[in-house]
């Protein structure tokens, strides 16, 4: 079905073009079927998602979803899957950054964005993801605050704030 208001249309529109830039992301972890022995088989630990920031390869995520990781799947928006390799973390900001081998690389897109945007209070905030690794979904919602501040060690500046719906 088309949709019907020009609102909806620019929701769509903004889905399909960058639907192919978020893949799904299961951190594995090793399973013993005894203790004196180790198998080579792995089981999920946890599950999230992240964008393909550049066409290197390197996929952007939160820490805790890689957290503790002894392997990395990435799922493409196409559903192959392939192994994700990690490439740095900074568990202070919940960053992590993966990489995707070479082969698979075509079949993402790099994530458009405008380094010069300014974002303000009131303007519309999509959340796409995989939330428990079903298919990509999408959620929207406001800006509800810029510049905030997140406590902890070290603190977190510049946050922006949304009531989108982010599923854990």
């Amino acid at each position: 079905a088309e949709p019907h208001f020009p609102e909806e249309k620019h929701t769509v529109e903004l889905f399909e073009g960058v639907k192919d830039s978020v893949v799904s992301i299961t951190n594995l972890k090793p399973v013993s079927t005894s203790f004196f022995r180790r198998d080579d088989r792995v089981a999920p630990l946890g599950m999230g998602s992240g964008f393909v920031w550049d066409s290197k390869g390197h996929v952007i995520t939160n820490y805790h979803v890689v957290q503790a990781a002894h392997g990395v799947r990435v799922v493409m928006p196409s559903g192959e899957t392939c192994t994700g390799r990690l490439v740095g973390v900074d568990p202070a900001t919940d960053l992590a950054v993966l990489q995707i081998p070479v082969e698979y690389r075509n079949k993402v897109r790099p994530l458009k964005y405008d380094k010069k945007q300014t974002v303000k209070v009131g303007q519309s905030a999509y959340a796409i993801g995989y939330p428990f690794g079903l298919d990509q979904t999408l959620t929207a919602g406001l800006v509800s605050g810029v510049g905030r501040q997140m406590p902890g060690k070290p603190r977190i500046f510049d946050v922006i704030q949304t009531d989108a719906a982010i599923n854990p």
